[in-house]
């Protein structure tokens, strides 16, 4: 299986026993949103956001397209989409993720 990473950085997957990087494809997995403003609080804009679309390539066989947790969650009809698992990520002394064990399908 070949796995293409639509994020737009490098995904650092480490279980302990096995490690690899999956670098950014250059090809980028977005969602378009619309916003509308619904209210105010404390001065701040309350919006709603609607989903409009992605820009995902066509699905094709063998191949896994690594997309952001937010891509996948909005497209449960692909089965070719996997995400980071950054609910088990191994930080750094910042917080900010060094690695993940594997994927969400």
């Amino acid at each position: 299986m070949r796995v293409l990473n639509l994020t737009p950085h490098a995904i650092v997957v480490d279980n302990g026993v096995d490690k690899k990087t999956y670098e950014p494809s250059g090809e980028l997995a977005r969602v378009n949103t619309e916003t509308t403003v619904v209210g105010s609080v404390d001065g701040f804009e309350i919006v709603e956001s609607t989903v409009t679309g992605d820009n995902l390539p066509v699905q094709e066989e063998g191949t896994y397209l690594l997309v952001s947790a937010m891509v996948k969650g909005l497209r449960p009809d692909r089965k070719d989409l996997l995400a980071p698992n950054t609910a088990k990520a191994t930080r750094n002394e910042k917080g900010h993720i060094v690695s993940v064990p594997g994927f969400i399908l």
